[in-house]
């Protein structure tokens, strides 16, 4: 893999590096071909693989992040499709884990911090590269905190996702109304369970279902800056 620069006292990152995109590797596969099977869904219009596995920084059996992107006043019922998809992944012992999902009239996001440019930043799209970039572009606060960090980090060799025309024909039996009141229906039985539930990185809503239960973005940023305060002052 080459070689590496690290600071000093630190030389088993390089290892540790190897190790995990190894680990990476082995993962990558699954995630694609499940993504673009996500993709495939009706009124679904991006998907990006997040978190630790954008980055190569995971171990073996680690859960595969998700961002999807919906149609507007679809948001649920596209959850509701993709959870199918998780449960079918669960069977072959893939761990899918789509923790984010945002309809396309909210793609702005809210938190502005450096654990969410960074999140922005690092996510790699599988489907859906116009939305993408119309994300990038709706939110250049974050070339304030990684300005060098522009455009996908890269660009994965796979084809579009199968099934886009069934999708096509599923969408349109969805905007009549029956399919108009079960989205409503699905909508409401989630937010009724899911409203009771608070926390910094938890947002529910018509255009939004961001369940990060665990507030890693919180304690992260937490860590970063108790680790600046540590430093000596005049820097390394």
């Amino acid at each position: 893999m080459g070689e590496f620069w690290v600071l000093a006292g630190r030389e088993h990152l390089a290892g540790l590096r190897r190790h995990r995109a190894a680990a990476a590797a082995g993962l990558w596969p699954p995630a694609l071909r499940d993504g673009r099977l996500i993709g495939s869904l009706p009124f679904v219009r991006m998907v990006a693989v997040t978190g630790a596995l954008a980055l190569d920084n995971v171990e073996p059996g680690d859960d595969i992040d998700y961002l999807v992107v919906t149609e507007p006043g679809r948001l649920w019922v596209c959850r509701a499709l993709v959870i199918g998809v998780v449960r079918w992944a669960a069977r072959r012992g893939v761990r899918l884990c789509p923790n984010y999902f945002r309809s396309d009239r909210a793609l702005g996001l809210e938190d502005r911090n450096l654990f969410t440019a960074h999140e922005l930043a690092q996510m790699v799209p599988l489907f859906g590269l116009d939305l993408y970039r119309q994300m990038r572009r709706l939110n250049l606060w974050t070339a304030r905190f990684l300005p060098n960090a522009g455009g996908p980090p890269r660009n994965p060799p796979i084809p579009g996702p199968p099934f886009r025309l069934a999708a096509r024909v599923l969408e349109a039996a969805g905007r009549t109304p029956a399919g108009g009141w079960l989205g409503g229906w699905e909508m409401g039985r989630q937010l009724r369970k899911f409203g009771t539930e608070r926390g910094p990185e938890l947002r529910f809503g018509p255009d939004h279902c961001q369940g990060h239960f665990d507030g890693h973005g919180r304690r992260t940023l937490a860590a970063f800056a108790q680790r600046l305060a540590a430093l000596p002052e005049g820097g390394f």
